[in-house]
């Protein structure tokens, strides 16, 4: 008997959430003495008005993962200045001074749109968990009022897949 769409939707999900579960406890460790707010582990993680930081015995690897985090923003995608430039992969096309004019054009407004939208602040949260798990996912949609809006989301709602080139090619989340 052939399986159905959903029950191959399933079986991966599955397999990906059993791939993952030997970091559950070592990002929860992380979670609970280092980023209280961060991490859903189980269904029950939610925002529900309990204290989180009783496990942080001294505050000196959340400032330091602060600064690890304003560093990355300040040294890679800084919103007070222009990080990115547009190009050809093709030299003599990017002589071209309409081709050139255009592509600065473009990188001018897409600046414009990360910093209307809350690209830096989504930025800035995944730097904290990348830092933090090793790992950092958020989920970019487009949107009437901003053009695009970011969704991150935090340590154990989501799993990800790899192919032979280390790309991403599977997202599942809770």
């Amino acid at each position: 008997m052939q399986e159905t769409p959903r029950e191959r939707y399933l079986k991966r999900k599955q397999s990906l959430w059993n791939e993952r579960s030997s970091y559950l406890s070592h990002w929860r460790e992380i979670s609970d003495h280092i980023m209280p707010r961060t991490g859903r582990f189980f269904e029950t993680d939610r925002n529900n008005g309990k204290k989180k930081h009783n496990n942080i015995i001294n505050s000196k690897a959340t400032r330091a993962l602060n600064t690890l985090a304003s560093g990355m923003m300040a040294g890679m995608t800084s919103p007070a200045r222009p990080w990115f430039r547009l190009a050809t992969p093709d030299t003599d096309l990017m002589e071209f001074e309409p081709v050139r004019a255009w592509l600065d054009k473009t990188s001018r407004i897409m600046r414009e749109i990360f910093a209307r939208s809350n690209t830096y602040n989504s930025l800035h949260q995944m730097y904290l968990e990348l830092g933090a798990y090793g790992t950092a996912f958020t989920f970019v949609s487009p949107n009437f009022d901003d053009v695009l809006r970011h969704f991150p989301m935090t340590v154990g709602e989501y799993a990800l897949a790899i192919d032979s080139n280390q790309q991403v090619k599977t997202v599942k989340y809770q």
